[in-house]
């Protein structure tokens, strides 16, 4: 039996943060295609492997990379980013809440899946566009561990047993992962 070799991504790899969220983007963006495309019977699985990324995603924007992004970029155009950045994450947390409370087999369950897809879309075009100026205006170095310290973050979120939850109490959608 041949063994297969795994190559894990290290802070010496060249990544940076915005690889990171490229990442990441193209991963949820996968995941929410594949539950829209699902069959009740698999939309379970998926709907909480989507959940879980987006907690991190989002957690790891708005603690991490958004406030990176002022020391060195402190101009109107960044920080009206950031606060519309930040809006939209409002916007996801409360389709992704109702999505979670949604029972798979409900007929409203591919449509808000739909929403919720086109809602991350739109957040992640905005910061695609964005992501050039940023690179130019911040060093190689403060990216790296801008990436280093979302990794770190991503590792302690993930310990938690449902990271899809940290933003849904009870019905209530907090602004902050």
């Amino acid at each position: 039996m041949a063994m297969q070799t795994v190559k894990l991504l290290s802070y010496d790899d060249g990544g940076d943060a915005i690889d990171f969220l490229r990442r990441q983007h193209r991963e949820i963006d996968q995941l929410l295609g594949a539950l829209a495309e699902a069959s009740p019977d698999d939309r379970g699985d998926i709907l909480v492997e989507a959940g879980d990324l987006l907690a991190v995603h989002m957690a790891v924007e708005e603690r991490i990379f958004y406030p990176g992004l002022t020391p060195e970029a402190s101009d109107g155009e960044h920080r009206s980013f950031v606060v519309l950045a930040v809006e939209d994450h409002f916007d996801v947390k409360r389709a992704l809440g109702e999505l979670l409370q949604t029972a798979v087999d409900d007929g409203a369950f591919a449509a808000m899946t739909s929403l919720l897809r086109e809602r991350i879309r739109t957040h992640a075009s905005a910061e695609e566009r964005l992501f050039p100026r940023i690179r130019r205006r911040l060093s190689r170095t403060r990216l790296r561990r801008l990436e280093y310290e979302m990794r770190v973050l991503e590792f302690e979120i993930r310990t938690d047993a449902e990271p899809r939850h940290l933003f849904v109490e009870d019905g209530v959608f907090t602004a902050s992962a």
